[in-house]
């Protein structure tokens, strides 16, 4: 599949009218994204540069060779450990960009998806113990 037409099928997976995909792509990456962006991408008429092809990839949790079609197998680029849904949302986009620059280690398939989730569930662990040890140093200065 061309990157044109998996660009389009993500966008109608989440059920995202390209407005909605400018608001969300620009507020989270901090983007200049255009509705006509998207339309040429996905019309084939233009290609992503490789800031928004990554914005893409981190987004739609993708990896990259499947988004620019070096790949048919549509992997996930970082694993969520369903346990840590209840990070806020800051911290939830920390989590994500973590993981997605650590992500970036596995594009090709020296390592096994298995290796490629205990490897991320562990990051996600840490992050979370962390985070966890620090509101707790916090919660114990305030008792100071």
């Amino acid at each position: 599949m061309e990157t044109k037409d998996i660009l389009k099928q993500l966008r109608f997976e989440k059920d995202l009218s390209m407005d909605e995909l400018c608001e969300k792509l620009n507020k989270l990456y901090n983007l200049k994204i255009t509705k006509s962006m998207i339309s040429r991408w996905e019309n084939g008429q233009a290609s992503p540069n490789n800031t928004y092809l990554s914005a893409y990839a981190k987004f739609f949790n993708i990896d990259l060779n499947y988004l620019v079609g070096l790949t048919d197998t549509k992997r996930p680029l970082y694993f969520i450990n369903p346990e840590l849904e209840a990070l806020n949302k800051r911290e939830t986009l920390q989590l994500k960009e973590l993981l997605h620059q650590n992500a970036m280690f596995f594009n090709d398939d020296s390592v096994s998806d298995d290796d490629k989730e205990k490897f991320l569930t562990a990051l996600q662990e840490a992050f979370y113990e962390v985070k966890f040890i620090k509101q707790q140093e916090r919660k114990n200065k305030i008792k100071k």
